[in-house]
C-alpha cells in the first residue's frame, strides 16, 4: 500500500486513455487502485502520528546505530514496557478492498494487546514502479486488547503462525532496522519492496531464528556424519568410486595402486574431525543464509580453506598418488600453457575442452544475464537507438565461443568477439554493469564445486580416450585448464557437503516446528498440515505468496514475475545478513557459536 495525495486534473484522462494501449490502461488502472487504496490510512497516520498516546501510529525513523539511546523508535519502545512486549504467535492479515490488498501483521502480545506492523509509501505513483523507488513508511502500532478489532478493521487472516517460542517486539524492530539500513529495500517499490516485502521479510527471519541451523549439529552429530559418509566411499570398488573425480584422478595418477583413493580419504576423514576449524567453517556458513537452498553453496565456499588443508597433506604424502598431486600444485599456470602450446596435440584437446566446459556454461550465463537485462527494461526504459545496437551486436556475439577463444590464446583474436558482446552491455548498462557481469562470472567459476567437478571429469574423459596422451598431460590439463587452475579443493565437496545438508535437514525435522493456521486454502494451497518445518513454511508459505505476488505484478504488465521474485528472495537474504550481532546471522568469535536471540 503507498501514502499519496489525489492527482488533478482529471478531466484530461478520458481523452488521454483513447490513445493508449490495452495493457498500458490495465497498467495504469492497477497502478492508480494501489495508491487509492492507502488514502483512508494516509490520513489516519498523519492525524495520529504527532500525537503522544501510546496508542499513536509510529513511523519507524532509526537512528544510525542499533538501539542508540536518542533514538525515537527505542523510546517508544521503552513506553511499550509498562505491558508485556513478548509475543509467541503472529498473524498475517490482508486488507478485503482489491485489487492491491495491503498486508500487515498482528503481534499477538501475551496480555491480550497487539502490535500492528506495516510498510507504506509516499510519493509520485510513476516512481513507485521503477528501481528508485519512493519514500518508506514503516509503521508499528499498539492496540490494547479492548480495541483489537480496531487493529484488524476492513481486514481478514491470511495465516496465523504459532513460532513455537517466545520473542519480543524488539526482535521485529531490529528486522524493521535492518530493512531501512538495506539497500534496494529502504524505498517502497510497488513491485518489491512493499507491504508485502515487510511481512514475509519479517516472518521469513522469525521462523529461521526459529530453525536454528547453526545449532543443528553438535560435535558428536559432525563427527558421526563424517565417519559415516566416508566410510561409505571407502567401501566403494574401484568403478564405483570413479564418480568421484578426485578419486578418479588418484586411479589416473596411480594405475598400480589398488586402493588409489584411500590416501585421499583418510586425509580428508582425519582433518574434519581432528580440525575445530571445521564445524566453526560449517556453522558460519549456515548462520549467514536464510534460505536453505543456499546452504549447498555458501558451506562449499566457507569449507573451501579446510579442503585446501587436506589437499596440501595429500601432496605432502610421500606416496606416488600425493608426489603427483604435488607436481600439479606446482605447475605454474605459465608453465602449463607452455607445454600446450608447444604440443599440437595437446592444444587440440584444449580446444576441445574450451567447448566441452566453458560454452555450456557462458551460454547458460548469457542466457540468464540476457533475459534479466530484458526484464530491466521493463523497468528502466531505455533509448531506442541503444536497445537496437544492443541486440544487434548480442546477436553478432556469441558471448560463449569469445571467452574461450580469448582464452586459448592471446595472439587469435584477442577478445575480438568478446569485445562485441562487451560493448552491447557496456552501450546498455555501462561500464560498471559490464565490470559487474565479468565479475559475477569469475565468482560463479571460482567458487562453484559443481563446475570445477565437471570440468575434471571432462579433463580425465578426454585423456582416457586419447592413448597418447600420458600422465604428463593430465597433470597439465588440469593446472592449466580453460578457466585456470582447476580447484582440487573444490572435488572435495561431494564427500561430505550432501551428506551434512542431509543431516542438518533431518535435525531440523526432528526439533519442535512453528504451527501455520491457514484460513484459506488459495492463500497457502500446500500447506496441508499446520504442523510444518521452518524450512517447509519457508517453501510451501513466504516463497509461494512471493511468487503469487509476482506473477500479479506481471499480469499488470509492470515487470516480469521472475525479476521480482529473485530479488525480493535475495534482498531478503541482505536483511538477514544485515541484522545485528545477535538476533539474525549467530555471532562467532574465536571459533565459538554465540546464539544470543534474547532482547536487550
Amino acid at each position: 500500500m503507498t501514502l499519496d495525495t489525489p492527482t488533478k486534473h482529471k478531466s484530461t484522462r478520458p481523452l488521454r486513455n483513447v490513445f493508449r494501449l490495452p495493457k498500458s490502461r490495465q497498467r495504469d488502472s492497477f497502478i492508480k487502485a494501489a495508491f487509492a487504496a492507502s488514502s483512508l490510512r494516509s490520513s489516519r497516520l498523519v492525524a495520529l502520528s504527532v500525537s503522544h498516546n501510546r496508542e499513536r501510529p509510529l513511523p519507524m525513523t532509526f537512528h544510525q546505530e542499533w538501539q542508540h539511546k536518542s533514538c525515537s523508535v527505542m523510546k517508544w519502545y521503552d513506553g511499550q514496557k509498562a505491558s508485556s512486549t513478548k509475543f509467541y504467535s503472529i498473524q498475517h492479515r490482508k486488507s478485503i478492498q482489491g485489487p492491491f490488498y495491503h498486508e500487515f501483521l498482528l503481534l499477538k502480545l501475551t496480555d491480550g494487546a497487539v502490535c500492528r506492523v506495516e510498510r507504506l509509501g509516499e510519493g509520485s505513483p510513476m516512481n513507485a514502479i521503477r528501481l528508485v523507488g519512493i519514500k518508506s513508511h514503516d509503521v508499528i502500532q499498539w492496540y490494547p486488547n479492548e480495541q483489537r478489532s480496531k487493529a484488524e478493521a476492513e481486514s481478514e487472516s491470511i495465516t496465523e503462525v504459532d513460532l513455537g517460542q517466545e520473542f519480543d517486539i524488539l526482535d521485529v524492530l531490529v528486522i524493521c532496522y535492518a530493512v531501512q539500513k538495506t539497500k534496494p529495500c529502504n524505498v517502497y517499490t510497488l513491485q518489491r519492496y512493499n507491504c508485502y516485502f515487510l511481512c514475509l521479510t519479517i516472518l521469513a527471519v522469525l521462523t529461521r531464528r526459529v530453525a536454528s541451523w547453526e545449532t543443528a549439529i553438535t560435535t558428536d552429530i559432525w563427527n558421526d556424519c563424517i565417519i559415516r559418509s566416508l566410510d561409505k566411499v571407502s567401501n566403494l570398488g574401484l568403478e564405483e568410486a570413479t564418480q568421484y573425480p578426485i578419486l578418479r584422478l588418484c586411479a589416473m595418477l596411480d594405475p598400480d595402486n589398488p586402493q588409489p583413493g584411500a590416501l585421499v580419504v583418510d586425509k580428508l576423514r582425519s582433518h574434519l574431525i581432528t580440525s575445530s576449524g571445521c564445524l566453526y567453517a560449517h556453522n558460519r556458513a549456515m548462520s549467514g543464509a536464510l534460505w536453505r537452498s543456499s546452504l549447498q553453496r555458501a558451506l562449499s565456499i566457507e569449507l573451501l580453506s579446510e579442503f585446501e588443508s587436506v589437499i596440501k597433506a595429500v601432496a605432502e604424502d610421500s606416496s606416488r598418488c600425493g608426489s603427483q598431486i604435488q607436481d600439479i600444485i606446482d605447475t605454474s599456470d605459465d608453465d602449463a600453457a607452455t607445454r600446450i602450446l608447444g604440443n599440437k596435440k595437446l592444444a587440440g584437446h584444449f580446444t576441445t575442452l574450451a567447448k566441452q566446459v566453458l560454452v555450456p556454461f557462458m551460454n547458460d550465463f548469457s542466457r540468464r544475464y540476457q533475459a534479466r537485462q530484458r526484464m530491466e527494461w521493463l523497468e528502466t526504459p531505455i533509448p531506442f537507438y541503444l536497445g537496437v545496437l544492443s541486440v544487434i551486436l548480442g546477436a553478432v556475439s556469441a558471448p560463449v565461443l569469445k571467452l574461450a577463444h580469448s582464452i586459448l590464446s592471446d595472439k587469435d583474436d584477442p577478445g575480438g568477439i568478446v569485445m562485441q558482446y562487451a560493448a552491447s552491455v557496456l552501450l546498455v548498462d555501462g561500464k560498471d554493469k559490464t565490470h559487474e557481469i565479468a565479475d559475477a562470472i569469475t565468482e560463479e567459476i571460482k567458487s562453484s564445486s559443481e563446475f570445477h567437478n565437471t570440468a575434471s571429469t571432462t579433463v580425465m574423459d578426454t585423456v582416457a580416450s586419447d592413448p597418447g596422451v600420458d600422465q604428463c598431460n593430465l597433470k597439465t590439463l588440469h593446472a592449466r585448464s580453460p578457466v585456470g587452475e582447476l580447484s582440487l579443493p573444490l572435488l572435495l565437496c561431494p564427500f561430505v557437503v550432501p551428506a551434512l545438508l542431509d543431516i542438518g535437514r533431518a535435525v531440523e525435522e526432528e526439533r519442535q516446528g512453528i504451527i501455520a493456521r491457514v484460513f484459506s486454502e488459495a492463500e497457502a494451497p500446500n500447506i496441508h498440515n499446520p504442523e510444518v518445518t521452518p524450512t517447509e513454511f519457508q517453501t510451501l508459505y513466504i516463497k509461494h505468496r512471493i511468487a503469487t505476488h509476482a506473477k500479479r505484478v506481471e499480469d499488470n504488465h509492470i515487470t516480469a514475475a521472475p525479476l521480482v521474485r529473485e530479488d525480493m528472495e535475495k534482498v531478503m537474504e541482505m536483511v538477514w545478513q544485515n541484522l545485528p550481532s545477535g538476533f539474525g546471522c549467530a555471532s562467532i568469535h574465536n571459533g565459538i557459536l554465540y546464539t544470543t536471540y534474547t532482547s536487550k
